[in-house]
């Protein structure tokens, strides 16, 4: 069957089985009403990486039962990239979502604290690649 609209999409990922979804740095109202939306829909479970209270507070703010995500805390931003990862690493989720992440951070969480990695990759493969 050709998909032709959202609602067909929504019910054809529907019959792929639940997903769970981690958000790194979901210090965000986007972030949270996103992944609220997507748990609403049946589509995902979700954990949300970043600062507890902070995001207890937004889910206050817009009305969102903080209860229907795990939460895991970790205020440094870097630091909630490198967790996020970590927990699709080991198995514990499927689908990484970028939350208040900085772009630029979040392309290589693996290099932690470390904002010089990406130019020693780039003096270190001749074509610049990196």
């Amino acid at each position: 069957k050709m998909i032709t609209k959202l609602d067909d999409l929504l019910e054809l990922v529907k019959t792929k089985g639940k997903k769970r979804l981690v958000a790194a740095y979901a210090n965000d109202d986007h972030t949270v009403c996103a992944v609220s939306a997507a748990v609403d829909k049946g589509i995902v479970d979700a954990t949300l990486v970043g600062d507890i209270e902070t995001i207890k507070k937004i889910c206050a703010a817009e009305g969102i039962n903080p209860d229907k995500f795990e939460l895991v805390q970790e205020a440094d931003e870097n630091k909630a990239g490198v967790k996020a990862v970590s927990l699709i690493r080991e198995g514990k989720g499927d689908i990484l979502m970028k939350g208040l992440l900085s772009t630029d951070y979040a392309c290589h969480p693996e290099q932690g604290d470390r904002p010089d990695a990406r130019q020693e990759e780039r003096h270190a493969d001749p074509h610049g690649r990196v």
